[in-house]
């Protein structure tokens, strides 16, 4: 969804709509974040650079990411939401990460 949907959905102007967003993904975060994603200690960090170094030969990394463009049909009336700027169409970007 839009931020202009947003505006003209619940009549409020967009400055608006983008503090409420900006509070509201804030608190989720400050919330969540903790119970969810904790930080790992530098000893979890050390081991997982380690194995990551032994399997790809990549000192000093604990990770990698990458992702791919998905061909897809679009929904009716998506307009230019899921057209990409790579000219391969229409595509959704399906992003991986691993430790």
């Amino acid at each position: 969804m839009k931020f202009t949907n947003l505006e003209s959905d619940f009549h409020i102007l967009r400055k608006t709509v983008l503090f409420i967003v900006r509070v509201t993904c804030k608190e989720i975060w400050e919330v969540l974040s903790p119970k969810k994603i904790p930080l790992p200690s530098k000893e979890i960090r050390l081991k997982t650079a380690q194995q990551f170094h032994q399997v790809t030969d990549f000192p000093n990394y604990i990770g990698a990411g990458d992702g791919k463009h998905i061909r897809i049909l679009c929904p009716p009336s998506s307009g230019l939401h899921y057209l990409t700027t790579r000219n391969t169409g229409r595509s959704c970007f399906m992003p991986g990460l691993c430790s």
